[in-house]
């Protein structure tokens, strides 16, 4: 009912697989750090105003973390310059400590509007 019965001699562990965390990021979290473990994920949810030409990109990213995924919703109104949300998954592959910046920037003029930077610590 509950999973597979215990067997004698077989730790409990066994049966079980590490839970996967996922932590929601946003633009406060600017110039901070957070603790994560080895398969876990960060969801950063940053506004970007597409509409403006700029858009949210990896600048550097640890070595033990990948770009797993980047999207945009775009704004719930068709008022011009509305603000949409870029979300980005970066997943934790291994253990280390290294920092992720992401870019605020227009990709044909090069103009960085402004920068994100968040310290990881994986374990």
């Amino acid at each position: 009912m509950f999973g597979k019965p215990f067997k004698a001699g077989v730790s409990p562990g066994l049966y079980f697989k590490p839970i996967k965390m996922e932590k929601a990021i946003g633009i406060d979290a600017n110039d901070t750090e957070v603790s994560v473990k080895k398969s876990d994920s960060l969801l950063l949810q940053l506004e970007e105003t597409l509409t403006a030409g700029f858009e949210w990109a990896v600048e550097s990213l640890p070595a033990f973390c990948t770009l797993a995924s980047t999207d945009y919703t775009p704004p719930g109104t068709t008022a011009a310059g509305g603000s949409g949300m870029r979300t980005l998954r970066i997943h934790v592959n291994d253990t280390g400590e290294g920092t992720l910046v992401l870019k605020n920037h227009q990709r044909w003029s090069g103009a960085v509007d402004k920068r994100f930077r968040l310290k990881i610590n994986a374990t």
